[in-house]
């Protein structure tokens, strides 16, 4: 009703009316995305800076027929509006337009101050952002700050595994029903039941990870490709996640400090749809170098549209929660033969090594439908922390599952044991309240959602 009066005043003004029509049209084409995203949070806003063409495009493929009859309908309200208040204009006197006045007025004043809010919240991050790629920018020039205590790495290669959207409670090395990871199930190596990733999204993640921090700030100078430098070992990144943006982002400088760089989608995103499994190839060229080598691959993994990340992969899952979720759990079938495949490369080449792998983030379930699962970003639920971190290494004498408490800004903790190096500058205790960053404060992990879904019970 308000609105249909708002369009009433307006004919009385093209100046007023146009720049309406458009407003409207673009909150209906915004619509569909704010059911699912927030874009006043820290996380989402990030996103959508730093998004590219293909996952705006994968995103408006995976709306589902419900959002897109919304759509239709807000456009055929829309025209109704717009053609009803042209026909009334004409026999609306003055003094209606006093009460109509009188309605607006209460209206806006209603939701004013949610407007002022949202608009204040969305400057200031901005304003964060735009103080944050300066750092970013000041950081690639600035050396690191390691104070090493001690320098005796171990292994000769050392694999850094990135995964993507993957959730740990849909692995079945962690106790889920279906078959979900056949190979980790079996393999020696040490599974951390327990770890949670900093962040609900992955521009916010993986800095906190790779880097140090303190205090929700970040010093990039002293991050995980630096200190494998310190360490004597060659660094690469190879990336199956495109680069993109006009500035570099905090992801994109940390990979820049490597000795060698690989983007498999560049900026070309939508016309280059690469497979994770070409990053393999790339992999086993950079093997073959008799050198000590710190490899970190990141996946583009169970990012949504699960089913176009499984290209030929077949989906091997069939339950009753829809194709989008079988799908997801093909990703994770997928990511198991992934790591499979460099772990035996690695053991058949009798290389000492250690595989690491973790995921930026997990994923929650939005459904209602107990019969339909859909699974997005976010950063108010557990599900969104509860990621899979393990180690595998080559001498690895049996399969253990470790149920300390974990968090992923203490990371570079157990990286640095694996390239050998004791510095002063992380911190020995593990074992500190866990912390996550949720909207744009930390807070304990504990606080976070807590739910239980019917389909995700373990053995």
């Amino acid at each position: 009703m308000s609105l249909f009066f708002i369009y009433i005043l307006a004919k009385k003004n093209r100046l007023i009316y146009i720049p309406l029509a458009i407003v409207t049209f673009l909150l209906i084409l915004y619509y569909p995305a704010s059911i699912y995203f927030d874009i006043t949070k820290q996380g989402v806003f990030l996103s959508t800076l730093e998004t590219n063409k293909s996952e705006v495009f994968e995103f408006i493929l995976s709306l589902t027929l419900h959002d897109y009859l919304i759509v239709l309908f807000s456009f055929f309200i829309l025209v109704l509006h717009s053609y009803t208040a042209t026909q009334l204009h004409s026999f609306i006197r003055n003094k209606y337009l006093t009460y109509i006045f009188l309605v607006l007025f209460s209206y806006i004043y209603s939701i004013n101050d949610q407007i002022s809010l949202n608009l204040f919240k969305i400057h200031n991050l901005y304003k964060n952002y735009s103080n944050e790629l300066n750092k970013i920018k000041d950081a690639k020039n600035q050396p690191d700050t390691w104070n090493i205590i001690s320098n005796e790495p171990s292994k000769e290669t050392i694999v850094v595994i990135i995964g993507e959207s993957v959730s740990k409670k849909y692995l079945s090395v962690y106790g889920y029903n279906d078959n979900t990871t056949p190979f980790l199930n079996k393999i020696n190596g040490r599974f951390f039941s327990n770890y949670i990733s900093p962040a609900g999204f992955t521009a916010l993640s993986i800095p906190r990870t790779l880097a140090t921090s303190q205090n929700n700030i970040i010093n990039y100078e002293n991050n995980a490709i630096s200190l494998a430098k310190k360490a004597g070992y060659k660094t690469y990144w190879i990336s199956n996640q495109g680069f993109i943006g006009e500035h570099d982002t905090a992801i994109s400088m940390l990979a820049s400090k490597s000795d060698y760089i690989s983007y498999q989608t560049d900026r070309d995103y939508i016309n280059n749809k690469n497979d994770d499994f070409k990053l393999l190839d790339i992999f086993n060229s950079i093997n073959k170098n008799h050198e000590k080598k710190v490899i970190f691959i990141h996946m583009l993994g169970s990012h949504p549209d699960f089913c176009a990340r499984l290209h030929n992969y077949n989906v091997v899952f069939s339950s009753a929660y829809g194709k989008n979720f079988n799908c997801y759990l093909s990703t994770i079938h997928k990511m198991d033969y992934f790591v499979s495949n460099i772990y035996h490369t690695l053991n058949k080449n009798k290389q000492e090594f250690s595989l690491i792998y973790f995921s930026d983030h997990g994923l929650k379930n939005s459904s209602h439908d107990i019969h339909k699962i859909r699974l997005i970003h976010d950063d108010t639920h557990q599900d969104n922390f509860d990621v899979p971190f393990f180690i595998l290494k080559d001498n690895d004498q049996r399969h253990e599952v470790i149920d300390k408490k974990i968090s992923g800004f203490n990371f570079l903790n157990y990286f640095s044991e694996e390239v050998g190096i004791t510095t002063k500058n992380l911190s020995n205790n593990r074992a500190t309240q866990r912390m996550v960053l949720s909207g744009e404060e930390l807070i304990p992990y504990e606080n976070l959602i807590l739910k239980q879904d019917i389909y995700a019970i373990k053995k």
